[in-house]
C-alpha cells in the first residue's frame, strides 16, 4: 500500500497515488487493465502466427519453400511453438539449407521435452542430413570472412561445413581482394 504522495508512471498514463488504498486499488485496477491488454496482444499474435504458418504450409505443400521459410519464420517470430520450428525444419530441407534445416531442428529438440514423440524422427533426420555435408577447411594468412554462394557462413582460419554440390567459396578480408 503507498503510504505518501507520489507519482507512478504505468505504461503511459499517469496515477497520482494519495494516502491510504485508492491509490493501491486504482493502480491494481490498470495492472489488470495491462495484464488484459497483454493477453489480448497475445491473442492477436498468436492468430497471426496460425495464419501465417497455414499459409507456410500451403506453400511448403507446392514446393514453394522460400515463401515458406518466410511465413513460417514470422510465424515462429510471432509465436514461439516448436511445432512452427518443426515445419521451418522441414521447408529449409525442402529448399536444401541443409545447414539451417539442421539447426531448425536442434532449436527445435531444445525445446520440446524428452518425452516428445517426434525426437526421434528428428534425430534421425539430423543424421541423414549430416551425411550431406562435407568440411571444408580454409587456411589463410589473415582473419577474413568466408562466404558461399554469396551467403557467409563463417570465418577463416577455419572449418566451415559444406553441403555436397558444387559452390563458389569466397573469403573476403580487409585490404585483400577476394
Amino acid at each position: 500500500e503507498l503510504t505518501r504522495a507520489s507519482e507512478i508512471r504505468y505504461g503511459h498514463l499517469p496515477v497520482v497515488a494519495r494516502e491510504g488504498g485508492a491509490a493501491t486499488a486504482q493502480l491494481a485496477e490498470l495492472q489488470a487493465d495491462s495484464r488484459m491488454l497483454k493477453e489480448a496482444v497475445d491473442e492477436a499474435a498468436i492468430a497471426e502466427a496460425r495464419e501465417r504458418y497455414a499459409q507456410g504450409a500451403e506453400f511448403f505443400r507446392r514446393e514453394r519453400y522460400s515463401a515458406a521459410i518466410a511465413e513460417l519464420t514470422e510465424a515462429y517470430r510471432l509465436w514461439q511453438n516448436p511445432t512452427i520450428l518443426f515445419a521451418l525444419g522441414q521447408a529449409y530441407e525442402g529448399d536444401g539449407q541443409v545447414q539451417a534445416a539442421i539447426d531448425t531442428y536442434q532449436r527445435y529438440l531444445d525445446t520440446t521435452p524428452e518425452t516428445d514423440q517426434r525426437r526421434a524422427d528428428i534425430d534421425t533426420r539430423i543424421r541423414a542430413l549430416n551425411q550431406l555435408l562435407a568440411t571444408v577447411r580454409i587456411e589463410c594468412n589473415t582473419a577474413g570472412t568466408v562466404l558461399i554462394n554469396g551467403q557467409e557462413v563463417g570465418t577463416a582460419p577455419g572449418e566451415i561445413r559444406v553441403p555436397t554440390g558444387r559452390h563458389q567459396i569466397e573469403v573476403r578480408a580487409d585490404g585483400y581482394r577476394p
